[in-house]
């Protein structure tokens, strides 16, 4: 049975006149009944299913914009975005022309031979959107993945650069040992934790005698080598348990937890005879110094560091007032 327009517009439309886009998807509807327009059923079908990829359209256009900001997308995608947008806008207004009730069916016939062409130029653009979406997916990927290890690699250098800054800022820059500031906020959280729990803990107080006739003597650039020496020589004495740190100039503080006081003198002892025996060498001259150490321990009174640190303090002065190069508890 050959369909003429008139039939074809109210079957496709119904009573109503509805708008085509709200038409659209019934065409398959009409075809499932049984009805035979001019042009074959398989066109028909063809067109509805371009319907449906409006949002196939949509998803590829999406994929290019975000990746525009990070990668050069091909300019094929656009060329074929357009085409398939010309394309879709003439199955549009064949339709339209075919649901005009005017049209003779020579005219139909042509419409119909056009959307066939159409179909073509369609399924071989579908194949080319395919191509250019699986191309930006792989682009996205590439890209996210290089994102990704671009953020792991400014994470890792951000941290050893916040170590570095926490190393600098918690040294001494000349002898490598931890400064002021740092001893003393530890020796604040040692002395909490063993005034708390009832635990021993030892406070030496050390000053270099006579260290400013070395430097007036063999200038401060010998004096410095002084320091650095007397650094490595109390290092290698100290345990690894044990603090140690420049608190100024000269003068440096030690921290023994859990020693005990004959120990502790022990330990000072052996400290003030190996620096007795130290040869700086700078400057081809040979430098002897020698240091004094006040020593104390932790008493059930000393409910803050500050009293620690006093009495330690006093000892050191006997050590210098009895005539330095000795340890005084």
């Amino acid at each position: 049975m050959r369909v003429t327009s008139a039939m074809y517009y109210d079957n496709l439309y119904g009573s109503n006149n509805s708008k085509i886009n709200e038409s659209l998807f019934d065409v398959n509807k009409q075809i499932s009944s049984g009805l035979k327009i001019q042009y074959a059923k398989d066109d028909v079908r063809t067109f509805a299913e371009t319907m449906r990829l409006d949002n196939e359209l949509a998803t590829l256009s999406q994929i290019k914009k975000s990746t525009e900001s990070g990668y050069k997308v091909s300019n094929q995608t656009d060329v074929v975005l357009n085409e398939f947008s010309t394309t879709m806008e003439r199955m549009r207004t064949l339709i339209i022309q075919a649901s005009n009730g005017t049209q003779s069916d020579s005219s139909l016939d042509a419409i119909a031979n056009e959307l066939r062409v159409v179909e073509d130029s369609f399924n071989t653009m579908l194949d080319k959107i395919k191509i250019q979406k699986d191309k930006i997916v792989d682009i996205e990927r590439e890209y996210s993945s290089k994102l990704e290890s671009d953020i792991q690699k400014r994470t890792c250098e951000l941290e050893s650069v916040n170590l570095k800054l926490k190393h600098y800022a918690n040294t001494d820059s000349l002898t490598k040992i931890k400064n002021r500031r740092m001893f003393l906020e530890l020796a604040n959280q040692y002395h909490s934790l063993s005034y708390i729990n009832n635990h021993s803990m030892i406070l030496m107080m050390l000053d270099l005698d006579k260290f400013k006739s070395i430097n007036d003597t063999y200038g401060h650039k010998c004096g410095d080598e002084v320091l650095k020496a007397f650094t490595k020589l109390v290092g290698r004495v100290l345990r690894k348990a044990d603090m140690f740190g420049r608190i100024g100039g000269e003068e440096f503080a030690i921290i023994l937890r859990d020693t005990s006081k004959n120990d502790a003198l022990a330990i000072a002892t052996r400290i003030v005879e190996e620096t007795a025996k130290n040869i700086v060498l700078c400057n081809d001259k040979s430098i002897k110094y020698t240091v004094s150490i006040g020593l104390t321990e932790l008493n059930p009174s000393d409910e803050n560091f500050d009293n620690l640190m006093q009495r330690a303090d006093a000892k050191l002065y006997e050590a210098k007032k009895d005539g330095r190069n000795r340890v005084v508890s």
